[in-house]
Formats: structure tokens, sequence, C-alpha cells
């Protein structure tokens, strides 16, 4: 079975704001590829959410229910054992997902409000997918 992350679009959002300190991660983490021999070693499919949005939480929430309707919609929900991420920090999430000579602040690389698919292929090599913003 081919798994491919272009096959679905987690959210459709409208502005774009700069990733910042306060950024914080929700969504899902699966830290192992799911049959052997597939590229991916890690994979996150993750929502920025700034921490002084007076609407943090909820943007939170209903990030994680789209990104996983999303991935049920794909087939990947169930061919991946997926760890909720809710307001985890960016270092915390980017450790899973970055080689050994990259920083692990995730947020670095991309944009506050914005649904990112995140594919680590081993060593330091990690793909960025927006998928959209809010």
């Amino acid at each position: 079975m081919k798994l491919s992350l272009t096959a679905f679009i987690l959210l459709t959002f409208s502005s774009i704001a700069l990733g910042q300190k306060d950024s914080r991660l929700c969504g899902y983490l699966a830290k192992d590829a799911p049959y052997p021999g597939t590229p991916q070693v890690a994979l996150a499919s993750v929502y920025e959410a700034r921490k002084n949005d007076i609407d943090y939480s909820d943007q939170c929430k209903k990030a994680q229910e789209k990104i996983k309707k999303g991935l049920k919609s794909s087939g990947l929900w169930e061919a991946y054992d997926w760890k909720s991420i809710y307001k985890d920090t960016c270092e915390d999430v980017g450790k899973h997902v970055t080689g050994p000579n990259t920083s692990n602040d995730i947020c670095d690389k991309m944009t506050a409000r914005c649904a990112y698919s995140i594919q680590y292929l081993g060593d330091d090599n990690t793909v960025y997918s927006k998928q959209g913003c809010k």
C-alpha cells in the first residue's frame, strides 16, 4: 500500500502570520513508518497555534479534529500509530522529526496559524508541506 501525504488537505484557512516564540503545536505525530522499507522515519500533521490568541484553545481543538478527519479520509489514520499533540512545544515535537545536525525548533520553518505535514526521512532530511492557513 503506497501512502501519499499529498493526497489529502488538512485544513483550509486564509491568513498568514510568521512563526513566533509563543507558538504551540496541535495535531498528531507518528514516530515510526508503518511498513518496513518506507522512507519516512517519522511523520507529523500539525497546526501552529499562538498562545496569545484569544481563541488559542479553540484553534487547537478544531485543528486536531480537522487533521484527524483528513488523516482518516486519506487512509493514513489506520496506517500509522498516531500520538496526540496538544499544545506541545515546537521543540518537543521537533525532536522526533529532525536530524542530529538540525534545530528541533520546527516552528522556525513554519508559519503561525498554519497546518503542515512534516516528513522526517532520516539524517537531516525533513520535508515541510504547508497545508493551509487560518
